[in-house]
């Protein structure tokens, strides 16, 4: 069925000079009644303030009647000028614009806002840095065959017999992926209203947060659902070659309550020279500042602030990198790791964090779910040495 025919086009500027006509008027008819008030206040004030007829001395009577009428009359008055200034104060409204009253005008001047907004710093690890990046693609867990036990090889003499030696045993390294998710819903509103891109930063934030939470994990995850943190590890005070290969080796500080000059040196010399040669060191802060005013026996400091940006600080000729994930120093714990990161810890990818964004399921929020697979494990035990706080 057809739409009725309007007869008469509604004029939009005549309706608005209308409306704009009708306003002024209204506004011309208040402010008449608000000057009416005004003087009409004016005229009882006055008054009030007239001094009354005058009254005959000898006349007593009427002196006293005439005081008693003034007094009653000016009762009258106070009364009448309160009833009305009540009334000009309650049903009188003059509008006023300002910046204090949002509605009439405020929203109009708020402080400069700014561009952009201030995030916070936090403190990263730089795991995925120093360590092995390898990416499994479509594959749930990253594996390498590792060598366990080493090949034999005998002298023997010209017409001695040959037997058999010792083949090397292998072992297979196995670090699953796991996952690692965020889930923020924010309202549709505020992502439409607000001046920034609260989407991009939302994204942004989560993705930071991802990176710390993994870094946290590749020290001292627990392996169970998260990769399992090198922290993690059984260790044992045996040289390589004859501790268990799946324990990391720790070398005891001398003092249960400081890193000593001592214990830094035998954790530096119990890396063996293949892996010493690209091993550096890793801290808190709070350990680097005990470390900062070691001296050797010639008075020479073993810690060499960098003097290029972005070149690590150096302890026995090694670099220096900080995770404040570390453990502070105190009675058996374990604040100093001193390794070839690339051959004692790997992490395993699927490349990148993947967002959905969903805004039909929590109306009327929109929800945004991000998740990334990694994992993470110790893949060579004689690569790493952890100094331990004596007990």
């Amino acid at each position: 069925m057809p739409l009725a025919q309007i007869d008469t086009p509604v004029d939009v500027e005549d309706a608005i000079d209308t409306l704009a006509e009708t306003t002024t008027a209204a506004l011309k008819a208040q402010a008449s009644d608000v000057k009416q008030l005004r003087e009409t206040l004016e005229r009882l004030e006055a008054k009030m303030g007239r001094p009354g007829a005058a009254i005959a001395s000898n006349d007593n009577h009427r002196f006293t009647t005439q005081h008693a009428n003034d007094n009653d009359a000016k009762a009258a008055l106070v009364e009448e000028k309160k009833a009305l200034a009540d009334y000009v104060r309650h049903n009188t409204e003059i509008k006023t614009m300002s910046a204090g009253s949002s509605p009439d005008g405020g929203y109009t001047a708020t402080p400069q806002l700014s561009d952009q907004i201030a995030r916070r710093l936090y403190d990263q690890s730089p795991m995925r840095q120093l360590a092995r990046v390898v990416e499994v693609g479509n594959f749930d867990s990253f594996e390498e065959p590792m060598q366990i036990g080493d090949a034999a090889a005998t002298w023997v003499s010209e017409s001695q017999s040959r037997p058999a030696t010792t083949t090397p045993t292998l072992g297979l390294l196995n670090v699953p992926v796991n996952e690692l998710y965020a889930t923020q819903p924010v309202t549709q509103r505020l992502l439409d209203d607000s001046r920034f891109d609260m989407a991009g930063f939302i994204v942004e934030r989560a993705s930071d947060r991802f990176a710390r939470t993994e870094g946290l994990a590749f020290v001292r995850g627990s392996g169970v659902a998260q990769p399992k943190g090198f922290m993690s590890y059984a260790t044992d005070s045996a040289d390589d070659f004859t501790r268990d290969f799946s324990k990391i080796q720790f070398v005891v500080s001398g003092s249960a309550g400081a890193v000593t000059l001592d214990g830094i040196k035998s954790l530096f010399w119990k890396m063996r020279a293949p892996h010493r040669a690209n091993a550096s060191w890793l801290m808190s802060s709070g350990t680097a500042s005990q470390l900062d005013g070691l001296k050797d026996s010639e008075g020479r400091y073993l810690w060499r602030d960098s003097v290029t940006a972005g070149v690590p600080p150096t302890l026995l000729g090694r670099p220096v990198y900080f995770d404040e994930n570390m453990d502070s120093v105190s009675a058996g714990t374990f604040p100093i790791a001193f390794a070839n990161w690339r051959r004692a810890y790997v992490t395993a990818d699927k490349p990148g964090v993947r967002w959905l964004r969903d805004p039909f399921s929590s109306k009327p929020n929109v929800i945004f779910y991000g998740y990334r697979r990694v994992g993470g494990g110790v893949a060579d035990t004689d690569a790493i040495k952890l100094l331990k706080i004596s007990t």
